[in-house]
Order: structure tokens, then sequence, then C-alpha cells
């Protein structure tokens, strides 16, 4: 297969940026820049930051996707994920993801989807309505006034909302959700326009850029997680080298998430410490797993009888822990446990 990409010659951490699709395939990670975006100096700034914490990650700049075919650029990324390479997508944009959604459905590979976004209507999800491949949408950092909220959830019953407030009372709130998507698809304009003066929703109330940064760092750790987006932006604005930099920014700290994620992957079993939660009035024990390098937490799934498939690791926070504990099982994990979702 052809990579249907067009060479840069700025490339990222002094690596050959040529695409060659043989050497593409040595890589754990590729950028590669959406035609919706044009001038912008994001690169320069990353270049700036401190890189030494991923030089034993193999990262490729492939440069940006030649003409503006929706459907080869999913079968790009489809293809580079299948090889377990995880592309960063500088730019793209809803007609990119729903492309992918169809490449899914195509190949009947099912698959979750994390969209940071101010605020989601019933015709953003258009697409997801009628499908069989999607597993979970998680909505995160949305703000109330900016989303039809029960007209969504009536029409696609495989969406989280998670608001902006409630990222705000605890930001680990969005981790769980994170780590279970194969898909972060990050929207700029989530990030108030103090911060970042390219928003198109000129928003008021909104992410800063370091909880912006927090939940690009959170995607990356996601185990599940084979790709990250950035949608498009503005570029023609006053202030433009901060938008640049915020850019920049998101991208540095999805990568340091991913770096955290290659560690805990390492012998994992053998970091994990196990504590066991006995409700003895609802008769039932729940497992909860903490590892010893990066911190995160996890509750096994139960064993069902007629099921033969062995517990699995699911993503929760170490408050969920605390709150079962107290024999207060948190909504979330009360819901996985009924509807089997693992």
């Amino acid at each position: 297969m052809k990579l249907y990409l067009r060479p840069s010659f700025d490339p990222i951490l002094n690596f050959e940026s040529s695409p060659n699709l043989t050497e593409t395939l040595d890589y754990d990670l590729v950028i590669i820049k959406h035609p919706s975006v044009s001038e912008s100096a994001w690169k320069t700034h990353f270049n700036k930051m401190d890189l030494g914490a991923f030089k034993k990650h193999r990262i490729m700049d492939l440069g940006e996707f030649a003409g503006n075919d929706s459907e080869k650029m999913a079968q790009t990324l489809g293809f580079l994920i299948d090889q377990g390479i995880c592309p960063i997508v500088i730019g793209g944009d809803k007609e990119l993801l729903e492309s992918l959604h169809i490449l899914q459905e195509t190949q009947m590979k099912p698959y979750s989807l994390s969209w940071v976004n101010p605020g989601l209507h019933l015709s953003d999800l258009a697409i997801w309505q009628d499908h069989f491949v999607l597993k979970e949408i998680q909505g995160i950092a949305m703000q109330r006034h900016n989303t039809q909220k029960q007209e969504i959830q009536t029409q696609l019953s495989e969406i989280t909302i998670s608001y902006l407030s409630d990222f705000r009372k605890s930001s680990n709130s969005v981790d769980p959700l994170l780590r279970r998507s194969n898909w972060c698809f990050f929207d700029p304009h989530s990030i108030r326009y103090s911060d970042f003066p390219a928003s198109e929703h000129l928003l008021v109330s909104g992410l800063f850029s370091e909880e912006a940064a927090s939940i690009c760092k959170m995607a990356g750790a996601g185990e599940k997680n084979q790709l990250f987006m950035i949608s498009s932006w503005k570029t023609e604005v006053e202030n433009k080298d901060l938008c640049d930099y915020n850019i920049s920014q998101l991208v540095w700290y999805y990568m340091e998430g991913y770096n955290q994620k290659k560690l805990d992957e390492t012998e994992k079993n053998s970091h994990l410490t196990e504590y066991v939660v006995d409700l003895t009035e609802l008769d039932l024990e729940i497992c909860f797993c903490k590892s010893e390098i990066t911190g995160k937490w996890w509750f096994k799934s139960p064993t069902y009888e007629g099921h033969t498939k062995s517990s699995i690791l699911i993503p929760c926070t170490y408050d969920e822990y605390l709150q079962t504990i107290q024999e207060s099982i948190p909504k979330r994990i009360s819901e996985l446990l009924l509807k089997k979702v693992f």
C-alpha cells in the first residue's frame, strides 16, 4: 500500500522526514498534517520544547496529506493503526472522522471515541445514530449551554457526557473515559478564548491551556488509544503565536502520556497491587488494581456463569476505589457491571 502523503522537509527529532513505507513501519508515532491547516508555526515551537523524554520512541514526521480526499486519508490512518503505529493528526476535520467511522464499519472493527468539545448537537452525531461498530462516545469538557444532552442521549445511548464542571470538580474523572477510548478527537475550540484566540466560538468559559494539556496527556496514556487528532482552527488571527504554541503543547503532552503508557506496559502485571473490596450487603467482591509505576487504577471485571472469558482490567480512579470501600459504588462502575460492557 502506498502512503497518500506529500513529503515534509522539516523533520522532527532529527529523523529523516521523507516518508518511505518500509521505514515508517519501524516507528511508534507518526505526525501528519491535514491540508485544512495552513501557515501554522506549531512545529517550530514544538521543536524548541524538551524532547529528550521521548528519545526512546521512534517518531516520524510524515508531512502533509496530499489533496483533500478524506476517504484516502482514512485508509492511510487505518493502515498505520493496523501496523501498531499511532498517528497524530494536526488539523483533522469532522469529515475525516466520519470517513474513519465508515472505514471501521466496512471492515467491521468496533471502536470507541473520546471527543473533547465545547458542545455537541444532535446534527454533529448523525453518522453514529445508525451503526454497528461504535461501542462508546465520550463527550469530554462539554458545556451545558452548548449541549443538547437530552436529545443526544435519547438518540444515541452509547454516549457519555462529561461536563467541564465535572472535570473541574475532579480532573481525574475523565481519565477512565479517555483510557477506554481507541481514538481521541480534540477540538482546540474547547479552550477558552483568552488562552486560544483562534476559537471560533468566542468562549468566555472553557478549558485553560494547562487543563487542555492534562487531558491530552491522559489520552496519550490510555492503554487502548490508537489515534490522536487535533481538529482545525483559524490560523489568521492577531495572537497567532499563542495559538500555535498551544497546539504544540497539546502534542507534547499527548506524547508524554504515550511515554507513560509504554512504561506501564513493561511487565505490567508484576507491578500491580491488588485491593479486594468485599461488599457484604450486595454479596459482591470487586478487585481493584493499582500500578506502582504510574499510579493508574483499574478494577477487574467479574466473571459470570456461563462465560469462559477471564477477568479484564477496566480503567477507574482512586476516588472510585475510595467510594467503593464505603459501600457506595460509583454510578459509572455500577452501570458497567450491569451492562457487562468490558
